[in-house]
Parts: C-alpha cells; sequence; structure tokens
C-alpha cells in the first residue's frame, strides 16, 4: 500500500469512532511520542450507553481535532438501562449532537434478546427523525431484521449511516435506496474480508465515508502503519490510522486518493449537516 497521494493536510473526517474509551485513551497517552498528531478534520465520537454519554459531554480531543458527538445505545448494550434512558438521550441529543448512534441490531451477541433490541432500536429511529438526525446503525448478522424495521419506521431519506458496512452488495444498494450512507475503515485490509471489500467498491461515490471505529475493527497488522496496544498486549486501532483508510479505499476503488477524499468532505458534512461546517 502507498500513501504518497493522500490527501492535502486537515482534510480527513472519521465519520464513527470511540475515542472516550479509557484504555484507548491511556495507551496514545503512553505512546505519543511514537504516533504522528493525526492530521484529521472532524471526529465523530460514538457513544453506546449513559455511561459514555457523560464522558462524551466533557471530551477534549487530546490532538486538538474538533470533536462531533453522537448519542445512543448499541444493541449490546439494551439491557440495565435506566428507566429514564429515552428522556436522558432526548436531552443529550438536543444539546450537542450530530448523530443518534451507535445504535442498532446484532444477531452475533450471545445471548440476547432480540426484542428487545428491536424496541430500543426502533425507538431510537424514531427519536433520531423526531430530533432531525441522522442516526448511526450498527448492524451484524441482522440485515433482514433491519430493512424491516426501517421499512416500517419513520422516514430516513435524509440519510442515515450504516458504519463498518459487512454486508452483501445487494444488501448495500438495498439500504441506499432508502437514503444509507456507508463508512468503513482498513479492517477490510484483512486478506478474508473479500466481501467487505466489494462493497467498498460497490458503494455509490457520494455515499462513502470514512472511519477508524477505534480501538475496535482493528486492521491487520500489515496494514498499521502505526501499531498501539494496551498495556496487556492487545492491538488497539486507533486515530492516526485514518489515513491509511483514505489510501486503501482509494487504492480497492482505483480513484485518485485526493479526489476521493474531496468527496468524502462533501458526504460528510451533507450527512451530518451544516453545523459541522465551519464554512456553511
Amino acid at each position: 500500500m502507498s500513501i504518497s497521494g493522500s490527501p492535502r493536510a486537515g482534510r480527513l473526517f472519521d465519520a464513527h469512532m470511540h475515542l472516550y474509551d479509557p484504555v484507548l485513551l491511556a495507551a496514545l497517552d503512553r505512546d505519543r511520542q511514537k504516533l504522528p498528531l493525526p492530521d484529521i478534520a472532524i471526529q465523530v465520537v460514538n457513544g453506546t450507553r449513559p455511561d459514555d454519554w457523560s464522558r462524551i459531554a466533557t471530551l477534549v480531543s487530546p490532538y486538538g481535532t474538533r470533536l462531533f458527538k453522537a448519542y445512543g445505545v448499541h444493541p449490546w448494550r439494551v439491557n440495565d438501562l435506566p428507566e429514564d434512558w429515552e428522556n436522558q438521550l432526548r436531552s443529550r441529543l438536543r444539546e450537542d449532537a450530530c448523530s443518534v448512534g451507535e445504535i442498532g441490531l446484532d444477531n452475533w451477541i450471545e445471548p440476547r434478546d432480540e426484542r428487545l433490541q428491536m424496541d430500543i432500536f426502533e425507538r431510537q429511529l424514531q427519536i433520531a427523525h423526531d430530533l432531525g438526525l441522522p442516526p448511526t446503525i450498527h448492524c451484524v448478522r441482522a440485515w433482514g431484521l433491519l430493512m424491516d424495521a426501517l421499512h416500517r419506521g419513520p422516514d430516513l431519506s435524509d440519510g442515515f449511516l450504516a458504519h463498518g458496512f459487512g454486508g452483501s452488495v445487494e444488501i448495500l444498494h438495498q439500504l441506499a435506496d432508502l437514503g444509507a450512507y456507508f463508512s468503513f475503515s482498513a479492517y477490510p485490509a484483512d486478506p478474508g474480508r473479500k466481501k467487505m471489500r466489494d462493497a467498498v467498491r460497490a458503494c455509490p461515490v457520494d455515499r462513502l465515508l470514512v472511519e477508524t471505529d477505534a480501538p475496535d475493527m482493528v486492521p491487520p497488522e500489515s496494514a498499521c502503519r502505526f501499531p498501539l496496544r494496551d498495556s496487556e498486549g492487545k492491538r488497539l486501532h486507533h486515530p492516526a490510522e485514518l489515513a491509511t483508510a483514505y489510501a486503501l479505499i482509494a487504492e480497492w476503488r482505483g480513484e485518485d486518493p485526493q479526489t476521493l477524499a474531496d468527496q468524502v468532505e462533501a458526504n460528510f458534512y451533507r450527512l451530518f449537516g451544516s453545523k459541522t461546517n465551519p464554512g456553511a
């Protein structure tokens, strides 16, 4: 992989990540001198449960990057929510959010309560519609359920994000018809992730975004330019690898890196709204 055609300085946009994660922050602080400052315009920081929301609300980037906030209940976190979680969520979203997320459906996790997942997910889709915010959706092995929920739910044709998309090209086109944008990281560089690379190539150029999902969705070691590990030696994804994702996506699609980056920037502002754009 070559990054000789990387986008111009300061024009990278991370559509989905979890910078508040204490393990990630500790590792970044420990290895700060070994890692380059990520040359990123905006990072969208997604919460997954009420405990995250309070940390995100006061989060300051260790790099001075502009942070935009998303609050939601992840399908792994639907159990043990406080009774007033929905009121708390609406309040957070009204304050300073650009997206309702991370929300979704997940048939990989065991054990799981599928009905509860669906109930929490559909309530958050309605909240997104009510507040005029795009939802950021996680989906694993639940594409049929997701399509059903979107078809019977509120109108989301103004846009929603299918983050870390791992479905088929057919599902990608069906979601695009409903208003979806799609974000990808360097994770599909794993040789076994051909389906994800096919989705990257098939994504309409005006619906394409880039993410890290840091500290998760760690790319294969061969694709990481700046390896990072936690105190126990576990590999972590992190912001400096966003440029790696841009370069790989341009390579997989056979597109000029700068042209692609310009399009991703336009897509980012179109989905997340003018308040994220200082020039709007």
